[in-house]
């Protein structure tokens, strides 16, 4: 009897160790935000890391995931932000599927962060609803809603941070134009498009996108993330829907910078309209690289001033011959700097972004 009090009391212990890890995980995602004990908040930005179309982990992958790691071991971030597509090719099946284990918690177990995680194109051609719900599983996922918004203070004075995290697929690709090699996973699983009940959410998320955007203006930085990119000097061309429903608002509202992936490679794209200026940070190299340059000429408006990997060959879906990539953020009272690694920690390239005045505000 003694034994079972005690194996039932270590029980206790831990669901309850766990409940107030994922209570302090999701504080952040709540409106009132949460607060930081520090002066400098850092994180790391990587987007794509699901490995590879045969649900295997990829060696870009692996080598990112411990260059991440050593990089925090010696200069610790705060959180990690995780763009989508997140489980190739296909997403997970449900909360029990092993993908869960051999594509995340594996390869990232040194990473014992939160991981604000939002949704990409090829986690649509399972099931979203499983990320979800396996935040409440995981002491590090954390997913709580499609579209949600992350506030943290830290500082004295405090600084408030706010990112914008939205679920692109639903608000501009709602019937799944996916590109060819997806398509042709759908076609031999058998997998319908985004349902139904996801087709008429443009206006909705778009809705509600400025009216967050609204909401915190008042906030010293302000990020807004989507897995798909609105401009790429690669592979992806310009999103006509982000164009025409949110692009003004961004400039409108001083947005810090716009956060995204889906382009398997890292990007700084400098965007300006009417003497504003609006920083686009791609970082999709998390499971392999692609030195496509495709739409480059396409952007019109906006420089592209870093791009990486520039050699190897197009697409490399499986990671062979391209490098990966990820982007370290550290922010100050007064900027924020974006440093660009390569999968062997090696920094390409960095650039900063004054804090937001009284007059963007």
């Amino acid at each position: 009897m003694l034994k079972l009090c005690v194996v039932l009391a270590f029980s206790i212990i831990l669901f309850c160790v766990d409940a107030v890890d994922l209570e302090k995980r999701l504080e952040c995602a709540k409106s009132s935000g949460c607060k930081f004990d520090t002066n400098r908040l850092a994180f790391f930005l990587i987007g794509d890391a699901g490995g590879c179309p045969f649900r295997q982990t990829t060696e870009p992958q692996l080598k990112v995931a411990e260059s991440m790691s050593e990089l925090h071991k010696s200069d610790p971030v705060d959180f990690i932000i995780n763009l989508g597509d997140n489980f190739y090719a296909d997403g997970v099946a449900d909360v029990k599927d092993p993908r869960f284990q051999t594509m995340f918690e594996n390869p990232y177990m040194k990473l014992d962060v939160p991981w604000y995680v939002i949704a990409g194109n090829h986690d649509y051609l399972g099931n979203v609803k499983a990320q979800i719900d396996y935040t409440k599983l995981s002491g590090k996922w954390t997913f709580p809603n499609y579209n949600y918004t992350l506030v943290i203070k830290f500082g004295n004075p405090e600084i408030k941070v706010v990112f914008i995290m939205t679920d692109s697929v639903r608000f501009c690709d709602p019937f799944m134009k996916l590109d060819v090699f997806t398509k042709l996973v759908q076609a031999l699983q058998e997998k319908a498009n985004v349902p139904e009940s996801y087709k008429q959410a443009e206006s909705e998320v778009s809705s509600w996108i400025l009216s967050e955007l609204e909401k915190h203006r008042d906030a010293d930085y302000l990020f807004v993330t989507g897995h798909y990119p609105i401009y790429s000097g690669g592979y992806t061309k310009p999103s006509s829907c982000m164009i025409n429903s949110i692009e003004d608002k961004l400039y409108e509202y001083n947005v810090t910078a716009y956060l995204s992936g889906h382009d398997h490679n890292l990007q700084h794209i400098m965007g300006s309209k009417n003497d504003k200026a609006l920083h686009h940070v791609i970082s999709g190299a998390g499971s392999r690289g692609d030195m496509s340059y495709d739409n480059e000429f396409r952007i019109d408006h906006n420089v592209v001033k870093f791009k990486f990997p520039v050699h190897g060959v197009h697409m490399d879906l499986f990671g062979l011959v391209n490098e990966g990539g990820f982007i370290k953020a550290e922010i100050d009272s007064e900027f924020v700097n974006f440093s660009f690694f390569d999968q062997s920690s090696v920094k390409h390239y960095d650039f900063k972004i004054p804090k937001r005045t009284k007059n963007d505000l």
